[in-house]
């Protein structure tokens, strides 16, 4: 897999504003890897995902603002891209997303905010 080619200039957003982090063994995460906990998903039922550092937020595995497992991180972090995020979801969906607790306001903006970066076949 490639990993998304995000301009984040350190923003860590996706990492610290307590939004599950899922894994995914049959897309190629290793499990017994990371420190984990089951979340239940609505729409998808219990899932594993990673801790959350002392703030009760933040990914265990961020550690002075870097990634500590950059090389190993999760499927979903490799092919996270906030900008793709953003336009996947009509204002509607982002702020239910957003009420119910499963999507960070801030990790929106930031792709929104983004969105000027993406490549010309993704409509900007």
């Amino acid at each position: 897999m490639e990993r998304a080619a995000v301009p984040c200039g350190g923003c860590t957003l996706c990492c610290r504003t307590g939004d599950a982090i899922a894994l995914f063994p049959d897309k190629g995460d290793k499990v017994a890897r990371y420190k984990t906990h089951l979340i239940n998903v609505p729409g998808f039922g219990m899932l594993l995902a990673l801790d959350k550092g002392p703030d009760g937020k933040s990914c265990i595995y961020l550690k002075g603002g870097r990634c500590s497992i950059w090389e190993w991180s999760p499927i979903v972090c490799q092919s996270f891209d906030c900008r793709r995020w953003y336009l996947s979801k009509t204002r509607a969906e982002r702020r239910r997303l957003v009420r119910s607790g499963w999507a960070s306001q801030d990790v929106f903006n930031a792709g929104r905010e983004r969105l000027s970066t993406l490549p010309a076949e993704y409509g900007n």
